[in-house]
């Protein structure tokens, strides 16, 4: 028997951890993978170069990932 109980936990933690993320970058994640934009179209509709959108787009992630891996992973150096 499926349910969808289980999603509904995800989605709140999907909607707290792009909340975490400043404005330029929640645009650039959300119109990439909720809209499915190619990264040239996000720029275009953003109006900015796409070097900053990719920026913008990778450092969306890797703040994603960072809180979702936790942030002390990759600090025990």
């Amino acid at each position: 028997m499926a349910s969808n109980d289980g999603d509904t936990p995800l989605s709140l933690s999907l909607q707290e951890l792009i909340g975490t993320l400043d404005i330029e970058e929640k645009h650039v994640i959300i119109l990439r993978f909720y809209y499915d934009f190619t990264i040239r179209k996000v720029t275009k509709i953003m109006d900015i170069p796409l070097g900053t959108g990719k920026t913008l787009l990778y450092r969306a992630l890797r703040k994603l990932r960072k809180r979702v891996e936790g942030d002390n992973i990759y600090e025990s150096k």
